[in-house]
């Protein structure tokens, strides 16, 4: 997640005159690096196109509804800043959508995906929040060192996710069923 919010200041950094060509090409290059490596930390996890395809929204709707439910989400923020994300790589990766190595061509995947993050967090909110942080408490002695906020963000947010037990606290996520499409 972080990864994708911080790219989505790429456009802003591209634009300005202040920072010249050089430095933005090292920034870029720098995030890059700094993405790559995020990446394999987190266990690699495999993309799953498929599941995009499958996916159907609970509430079918363009960006300005995910907008407006991403900021009437109660968190602190991260949910937001995660939809606007996926929206600016959309508009950024349009030029790029006719190479045969990007794997999302269309806008509709992309707000599939954004639809896929809402619905989760929702749904987190709705169906699990409590258990899952105490899962996620229980697991790692969190209470001692951790506010309930930042639990909960702990919880609605899997860190390590190429790692099936990383999944451990998910009711809803069956990783042996996911790693056959």
């Amino acid at each position: 997640m972080h990864s994708i919010t911080a790219g989505s200041l790429w456009p802003v950094f591209n634009k300005v005159s202040w920072i010249n060509a050089d430095i933005k090409c090292r920034l870029l290059e720098w995030k890059g690096r700094s993405d790559l490596t995020l990446y394999c930390q987190t266990g690699l996890p495999r993309p799953r196109p498929q599941e995009i395809l499958i996916y159907q929204p609970r509430f079918p709707s363009g960006w300005p509804e995910l907008f407006r439910r991403a900021c009437d989400y109660q968190d602190d923020g991260h949910l937001a800043k995660f939809i606007r994300a996926i929206a600016t790589t959309a508009q950024i990766s349009k030029p790029f959508a006719s190479r045969s190595h990007f794997v999302l061509k269309r806008e509709d995947q992309f707000l599939k995906i954004a639809h896929m993050v809402m619905d989760s967090a929702e749904q987190f909110n709705r169906e699990s929040a409590n258990l899952e942080t105490e899962m996620i408490c229980n697991k790692y002695e969190y209470p001692r060192i951790l506010s309930p906020e930042i639990q909960r963000v702990t919880a609605r947010w899997p860190r390590h996710v190429g790692f099936e037990e990383a999944w451990f606290h998910v009711p809803a996520r069956n990783f042996k069923t996911l790693s056959q499409l």
